[in-house]
């Protein structure tokens, strides 16, 4: 078997472990929302938040770096792999503690305390949990970049597969917040070991010495690294102000935990939905073969082309889920969930197009071209969502925050699409974007005229499954995709062409 097909085999693995990992994942949520109060909930979610922005300072840009190394040497990684790999994990571990000694202080404030009751209490055992979580997600970054997807697959399905297994057992037994916190801490370690095995037996494989091909010292990749991760380390504060965390934060300072837990769910729900998009279902696998790609070829246009197919292959999941979700997201809440969120939905619809934008590939032509500073550009819309998010949280709650992250993000992606679009002349596909538009109108017109036969959630099921059978057929009619297109999207997915849904 040549190496191209045995990667290709361990994409495809890895690709049916995500959409394992991703269905195990639903439920864990599932069963987080229904079961935990809504002030619990609120607090397990700002812990989330504080999570990401620990990760996000804690990281000086060092974790796309991993990605880059790829593409400087598409032969064979380097050996000064390994020692890079150590300077990375070393100065995040270094670099989270003083992080998170100041988070602590600041929940021990007595204006604080009196806001968020008994969050310091559990923050012992978070902080654990985050640092665990952090590391086990560069080793996966490692092992993504060797395409070693097999091995983060079966990890990452173990982890997810045993939290919803701990989880059935808690709340079946009566526990609550702190004993799922204890549970988390638990896993967080075991996953961690996990990759750290699997990343130690991939490093001690690499050759002592570079290869002829390479002719990369670890000097010039130091230097490298020190480059883009500065780029990357001013780059983080407009990633961090414009991930949902800052929405979590805003709602606990103005508003209350059990707000915080009412928008945490929508906000959760609405990105279990978006991780069903092709652009995060199959991210260990696009960005490696994208910078790769490059590699190979240094040829800009080839950047254009399959910027174009992922715009396509993420709009063809995204607009059917994106309008019959607003079509019928109060009867998936009130029917799949709960009633008390029902009256998050106005928000849920929003927090949904803020994800589905997130998953729009405008940055990743950007990213290979080490163009960051450009997407510092974008990140103008940062005062825009911190401003508008404090002034329409105190008019309309929660849906004014997401209103305001909702069109920040959009600002920020149309910068970064008119960057892309300059310099790798990455133009959409809007031809191909209207024929999907149009099959997935249809399928929502559907929705309308079905909404009040959905009394019952065996009738929702029943009619979502028809309704994704319907968009297949129509998508095979009124095809978007061309025979390149497609015979690329499957070699990347590790499957034989066939005819469905494409033109062949």
């Amino acid at each position: 078997m040549t190496t191209n097909s045995l990667r290709i085999r361990k994409s495809s693995i890895y690709v049916l472990g995500k959409f394992a990992e991703q269905s195990a994942g639903l439920l864990t949520t599932w069963l987080l929302m229904t079961q935990l109060s809504l002030s619990d909930y609120g607090i397990y979610n700002l812990f989330l938040a504080i999570a990401v922005y620990l990760g996000a300072l804690s990281s000086i840009g060092i974790a796309p770096f991993y990605q880059f190394l790829r593409k400087y040497i598409p032969g064979a990684p380097p050996a000064g792999f390994c020692r890079v790999v150590q300077l990375g994990l070393g100065s995040r571990l270094i670099l989270f503690l003083p992080a998170a000694a100041a988070v602590f202080w600041l929940l021990t404030l007595p204006e604080v305390e009196l806001r968020l009751t008994g969050a310091s209490n559990y923050f012992s055992i978070f902080v654990i949990t985050a640092i665990s979580l952090l590391q086990a997600g560069s080793l996966q970054r490692i092992l993504e970049t060797l395409f070693l997807h097999k091995y983060v697959a079966l990890a990452n399905l173990v982890y997810t597969l045993c939290r919803l297994f701990a989880l059935g057992i808690i709340f079946y037994l009566g526990y609550g917040l702190w004993e799922v916190l204890w549970m988390d801490l638990a896993a967080s370690l075991v996953l961690l070991s996990a990759y750290a095995r699997y990343a130690a037996a991939a490093l001690n494989s690499l050759p002592d010495k570079p290869g002829a091909a390479a002719g990369v010292s670890f000097a010039a990749l130091l230097k490298q690294l020190l480059k883009t991760g500065r780029l990357n380390f001013f780059d983080q504060p407009g990633t961090l102000l414009f991930n949902i965390s800052t929405d979590f934060v805003i709602i606990a300072f103005f508003l209350d935990l059990n707000a915080l837990g009412r928008y945490a769910f929508v906000a959760h729900l609405s990105y279990l939905i978006s991780k069903c998009l092709p652009g995060n279902l199959l991210k260990g696998v696009i960005i490696p073969a994208y910078f790769s790609r490059y590699a190979c070829s240094n040829n800009k246009i080839e950047l254009g082309k399959m910027f174009r197919i992922i715009s396509k292959l993420t709009a063809f999941i995204l607009f059917p889920i994106f309008i019959i979700t607003v079509i019928l997201g109060r009867e998936i809440v009130g029917q799949a969930f709960d009633a008390r969120y029902l009256d998050a939905y106005p928000a849920m619809v929003l927090l949904l197009f803020y994800h589905v934008m997130l998953s729009f590939p405008a940055s990743l032509p950007l990213q290979v071209l080490e163009r960051t500073e450009f997407r510092l550009i974008g990140k103008i819309a940062l005062v825009y969502n911190i401003v508008m998010s404090a002034v329409l949280v105190q008019h309309w709650g929660i849906t004014g925050v997401a209103l305001a992250s909702a069109s920040a993000i959009l600002w920020q992606r149309t910068v970064e699409y008119y960057m892309a679009k300059k310099h790798v002349q990455a133009a959409l596909p809007w031809k191909d974007l209207l024929k999907i538009l149009f099959n997935s109108l249809t399928v929502g017109a559907l929705a309308l005229l079905a909404k009040p036969l959905l009394g019952s959630l065996p009738a929702l099921g029943i009619f979502l499954a028809a309704a994704a059978i319907i968009y297949l057929a129509l998508s095979y009619f009124n095809m978007a995709f061309i025979s390149e297109e497609r015979r690329l999207l499957y070699q990347l997915a590790g499957k034989p062409y066939s005819r469905f849904p494409v033109k062949g």
